[in-house]
């Protein structure tokens, strides 16, 4: 498949992927680690769809921890858009502390951060609220999730925001 994706535009072959994906995910929650594990340790380099992680999640194949947990093991190029997509697609009723601070670390440390409908976050919103009242840092208070983000987003340097 990597080597068909060199001679291709990319739009051509990731739809195709995400029914792959689906595919093996049907046979069961071994096939798809394995899947996901060959893919991320090999030159990744699709966006990985939403429709995949939500496939995931609702139908109880993998939790939002499995995927982080397959996501982190290791580096490769889409890694941030990967967890991004992730968070976006993470169902409200397994959103945690941790997850929370993975989404406020990824915004805070990486330089592109892309995001499809930031709206998405909203489910973040009571977490946030626990984690404003036990946090020390100045200003966080009259924060929600959204603002917040955004704060995230316009402190850093010009060079690492691009006009859509």
């Amino acid at each position: 498949m990597f080597k068909q994706q060199q001679e291709r535009e990319i739009w051509e072959i990731e739809g195709g992927i995400s029914e792959i994906f689906i595919g093996i995910a049907s046979k069961g929650k071994k096939e798809i680690k394995k899947a996901l594990t060959l893919t991320f340790n090999n030159e990744f380099s699709f966006h990985f769809q939403p429709r995949i992680i939500y496939f995931f999640t609702n139908n109880d194949i993998l939790s939002g921890e499995e995927l982080l947990a397959l996501i982190n093991k290791t580096n490769f190029r889409n890694k941030t858009s990967c967890i991004i997509t992730l968070f976006e697609c993470l169902p409200e009723n397994q959103i945690n502390a941790n997850f929370l601070k993975h989404l406020i670390q990824t915004f805070k440390s990486n330089n592109q951060i892309y995001i499809h409908i930031l709206t998405d976050y909203l489910k973040f919103n009571s977490e946030f609220n626990d984690y404003k009242n036990s946090c020390r840092e100045k200003g966080i208070k009259k924060h929600n999730i959204i603002s917040y983000l955004t704060e995230i987003i316009l402190n850093k340097p010009i060079s690492q925001r691009h006009r859509l």
